[in-house]
């Protein structure tokens, strides 16, 4: 059964004094279109005539002509051949426009609301329905699409005095005062050291070849940052949520995957410290979306939910290549590609304040050479422009470099190497690696890790805190 849109309400979805006034104002007075560029567009106004209007004075602006009642007038009578107006002649009609103007002094106030009236009509319109035809995907689309457009928009006027910049640094200052970490913590302390934590609007970029461990890394970042009560957010790409809860189980309980996905736990002890540890991983504020398929405006999507919500801090996405095209042409260049979401995790982080880490692919050349370079990053140079930190995971072990300078296995070693932050430091960082948990650990020293008779677990050392 169709469902019938009700009709909009004067005051309420609508005002047509205000929409007078602004465009009196634009008419009246130089320097005024200025200050609504990317408040208003011509879809904000209701009265069609209005619409005309404004997307005239638009055009002029963009062309640099002179803008007053007379030019416009012309404009639209002879450039546009256009000779009513809401059933009115262009020039009586524009003259009343001006009559409604008391002043241009809340110009910017009034367009904020002409375009809050404006999405007040958009959500009744998604509220019933109206959205136009097709299957109920298609539709679904166009709904978020609408309402990420009605949430975003851009003010012109956002000039700021030094003095406020200076105040702003002063309070960051204060707040960071005998504060080691000012973002989220990654759990390996010299990464901490060096970078602050991850901070919000930053892109952080973890990149390696395929089987070295970037989503095991990725899950004990994740359990590090959740243990302290970040909410988590996890966009899983390769791997379905099962399997990823299953290596996390392994790395709290610090028992081997193949047993926990495999259910070969026989021994009782064993098994409550699973059940423990599978208990303990379920009360930790992470989410996870394992659909396949998505593109950066999905993801945005996505984000925003959990956003308007509260319930997230950072943001993992598991891994970069395998965002799909916002275009959806197999003829595209991939490398274009893979820049415009490079550039849009870069704006989506910004925009939420939250840090965003993303895994990505290196290129075949980057198995040539001993360590990984920047430009190894797979299919965009743009990945190292548009990221505030690129991190390699790197392990001699699976480049044939079998032991380490002091005689030990290189199995159960990595090094995670800053290529790229904002200080300048750029160190290779040694941390542990247990292959049976997929698991990587921080180390308090550079020496090498230690392992038991059967290499299942690292030995603990004396007084060691080390998280997980």
């Amino acid at each position: 059964m169709k469902v019938e849109v009700p009709d909009f309400r004067e005051f309420v979805h609508y005002d047509k004094q205000m929409e007078s006034a602004v465009l009196g104002v634009l008419l009246l007075e130089k320097f005024t279109f200025e200050k609504v560029v990317g408040i208003l567009t011509e879809d904000c106004f209701y009265l069609d005539a209005n619409k005309k209007v404004f997307s005239t004075i638009k055009k002029m602006w963009e062309r640099q002509l002179p803008i007053d009642l007379m030019t416009v007038c012309q404009y639209i009578v002879r450039t546009l051949d256009v000779k009513e107006l809401d059933g009115n002649n262009v020039p009586y009609y524009l003259v009343k426009l001006t009559t409604g103007v008391c002043s241009s002094a809340h110009l910017e106030y009034h367009s904020f609301l002409i375009r809050q009236l404006y999405a007040e009509r958009e959500i009744v319109k998604i509220k019933y329905g109206s959205m136009g035809d097709g299957d109920v995907l298609e539709r679904s689309k166009r709904m978020q699409d609408e309402l990420l457009k009605l949430s975003q928009f851009k003010v012109t006027n956002d000039w700021e005095d030094m003095v406020d910049g200076v105040m702003e640094l002063h309070q960051h200052m204060d707040n960071v005062k005998d504060k080691d970490l000012i973002g989220i913590p990654t759990g390996f302390s010299k990464v901490d050291f060096i970078t602050g934590g991850f901070g919000g609007g930053q892109v952080i970029i973890i990149a390696a070849r395929p089987s070295v461990g970037k989503s095991a890394l990725l899950n004990s970042m994740v359990l590090n940052a959740a243990k302290l009560n970040h909410k988590v957010g996890i966009i899983s790409l390769e791997m379905p949520t099962l399997q990823m809860t299953a290596r996390m189980g392994a790395v709290v309980s610090e028992v081997e995957f193949f047993k926990i996905f495999r259910n070969k736990i026989y021994d009782e002890k064993e098994r409550d410290i699973v059940y423990q540890g599978l208990t303990d991983l379920s009360n930790l504020p992470i989410k996870i979306t394992d659909k396949t398929g998505v593109n950066i405006s999905d993801i945005r999507a996505k984000v925003a939910q959990l956003v308007h919500k509260k319930e997230l801090d950072i943001l993992f996405i598991d891994y970069l290549q395998l965002v799909d095209s916002e275009s959806g042409n197999k003829n595209y260049n991939r490398e274009q590609e893979v820049a415009k979401m490079s550039r849009g995790l870069k704006i989506m982080a910004m925009d939420y304040n939250i840090p965003i880490v993303v895994l990505a692919q290196l290129n075949r050349e980057a198995a040539k050479e001993k360590k990984p370079q920047l430009h190894h990053l797979r299919e965009s140079g743009s990945i190292e422009q548009d990221a505030d930190i690129v991190m390699f995971l790197h392990r001699d072990w699976k480049v044939g470099i079998l032991q380490n300078e002091n005689g030990d296995s290189t199995e159960y070693e990595a090094d995670l190497i800053l290529a790229k932050t904002r200080n300048g430091e750029t160190p290779e960082i040694k941390i542990g690696f247990n292959p049976s948990q997929m698991k990587f650990f921080d180390l308090k020293d550079e020496t090498s890790v230690a392992y038991n008779k059967d290499f299942r677990s690292p030995l603990p050392k004396e007084n060691d805190t080390t998280p997980f």
